[in-house]
């Protein structure tokens, strides 16, 4: 006779038969370990019912940052106390239940990233970091600003968007008193970090307000901030503050091209995930790691990271591992500083240097490390290799450059990079243009010698000079191929200004930029 607790039992077992994922041999261990507690307690109840159930609910938590063994234990508990199977199934049905709605939760992903890899006992107290979470973001609003630069009418507007919480948001931007040329939907901004949008404008008022109406995707608190500024009236036609953080839009076609070997070990630097290697430089392996949705370059000493095809290992840092780590993060400290100061986004941002203590298949070993921006559409090189920019765009990438470089010298970050070349002037997401590398400038700083060089792009001189003699180089490879050297096949447009910077005494950087800014006016 079926009855309706037999019918239940067919029921989830029918359920269970027809799941996309069974695994048998994982159900048939719940099963033994379950009926040789059953014996041991006298159990009176369903066994394979109970292990159903147990093993749906290790499958859902395997989803989330939550330990089974408290749910295991807790079972056991009931189990040896006499508990009746009603009773403890749904126990377990019910922190299954709380498990899948959390799970249903759009955006919870980026919620449980932000836990920073943390393991909780069970879902309550997985619900409740959650809700601290929740409570910490909701102290604090996004800080936005707002600038708007015009010239008769058309300009550029840039925003920039602080999140100061502990948890990524979603914002939408809205504008009054000019029509942006672009959509401005589905912004993302990672935990206390810093984003920027900007667009070429139609400006039809004195004034710019821009409404930011953002949430924190996985809790449901959403909010809107307000931000009005004056339009500012270029005087002239100053081709660097109409050009300045403004993508390259030849280069924001380009798919993203950056290859990884992935690794097969996963490890993970203080929540960085790393998912791959990029590449090696003069004295670092370049890993993609990720951590809370954010993407970064993570770059470890070459002396304590050995990498061999999908292979990684680490050994314990030296003084000249943490030496090095010091002294490029004492450039990157100040180049980050200017690019949020002085909203310079052509410097590579730079995110945290840290030891990070990294568990290996052996022991637990520090590793210092450090996390820059990931520019996920290669360098110029490969640019330059496919001559996709046209003439004015390749003096506008070549300006935003020489006003990069020029602020540096500015505010003492060095007297000269040292080694402009495509490789290192990366692409971002949007398609800017991004100055990176800065180890020969320190190098040189800090010994006076002149260290590795790329011929084609070197010069001897101690300041500005040098740079422009690579970045004439640079704009030469950009109009012409990687190898052409003949600048009598130059255009018109640019071969005074490449043969000039190309000469032996090359111009300043300053007196460089003023030529390349009055062939741009020249250039429609």
């Amino acid at each position: 006779m079926l009855t309706s607790k037999n019918f239940c039992s067919v029921s989830v077992l029918l359920d269970w038969i027809f799941m996309k994922e069974i695994d048998s041999a994982g159900l048939s261990v719940f099963r033994e370990k379950y009926t040789r507690l059953a014996e041991l307690y006298g159990w009176k109840g369903n066994v394979y019912l109970l292990s159903i159930e147990l093993w749906r609910l290790h499958k859902t938590l395997s989803k989330l940052p939550v330990d089974t063994s408290f749910y295991d234990e807790s079972v056991k508990e009931m189990m040896s106390n006499g508990s009746n199977e009603k009773l403890i199934i749904n126990f377990i049905k019910k922190a299954r239940d709380s498990a899948e709605s959390l799970l249903k939760r759009p955006g919870i992903d980026n919620v449980i990233g932000a836990l920073r890899g943390k393991t909780f006992r069970n879902i309550n107290e997985l619900e409740k970091a959650i809700s601290e979470l929740a409570k910490e973001a909701s102290k604090e609003k996004p800080r936005v600003s707002v600038d708007c630069l015009a010239e008769r009418g058309e300009g550029k507007v840039s925003i920039l968007i602080e999140n100061p919480t502990p948890l990524p948001i979603e914002a939408i931007i809205t504008l009054e008193g000019a029509v942006p040329l672009k959509s401005a939907t589905g912004l993302k901004v990672s935990p206390r970090s810093i984003a920027n949008w900007e667009s070429r404008v139609f400006v039809h008022d004195k004034r710019v307000t821009a409404r930011v109406t953002y949430k924190f995707p996985g809790i449901g608190i959403e909010g809107v901030v307000t931000v009005e500024a004056p339009v500012r009236e270029v005087t002239g036609p100053l081709p660097s503050q109409l050009y300045m953080n403004r993508p390259i839009e030849s280069l924001a076609k380009l798919p993203e091209r950056v290859k990884y070997m992935r690794i097969t070990v996963t490890y993970t630097v203080n929540g960085w995930r790393i998912l791959g290697h990029l590449g090696e430089g003069g004295f670092f392996q370049v890993f993609l790691a990720e951590r809370e949705g954010l993407k970064a370059a993570l770059k470890i000493p070459k002396e304590i990271c050995l990498v061999n095809g999908a292979n990684i290992r680490f050994l314990t840092a030296g003084e000249i591992s943490k030496k090095l780590i010091e002294e490029e993060v004492s450039i990157l400290k100040k180049t980050k500083e200017i690019r949020e100061t002085e909203h310079i986004l052509h410097l590579v941002d730079f995110y945290e240097s840290d030891i990070a203590d990294v568990r290996t298949a052996m022991d637990t070993i520090e590793i210092p490390y450090i996390a820059i921006q990931y520019c996920p559409k290669g360098s110029l090189k490969d640019v330059a290799e496919q001559r996709v920019l046209s003439i004015r765009e390749a003096l506008i990438v070549a300006l935003q450059v020489g006003k990069t470089l020029e602020k540096c010298y500015e505010r003492s970050v060095f007297m000269k990079h040292g080694d402009i070349k495509p490789e290192n002037i990366l692409i971002d997401n949007e398609g800017r243009v991004v100055l990176t590398d800065f180890q020969t400038a320190l190098r040189e700083r800090l010994t006076q010698n002149i260290v590795g060089f790329t011929p084609h792009y070197y010069h001897p001189a101690p300041d500005s000079r040098a740079d422009v003699y690579a970045l004439g180089r640079v704009l030469f490879d950009l109009v012409s191929g990687l190898y052409e050297n003949d600048t009598r096949n130059l255009p018109d447009q640019i071969r005074d200004i490449v043969v000039e910077a190309r000469s032996e005494d090359p111009p300043t950087m300053e007196i460089f930029l003023e030529k390349i800014e009055k062939n741009l006016l020249k250039i429609h």
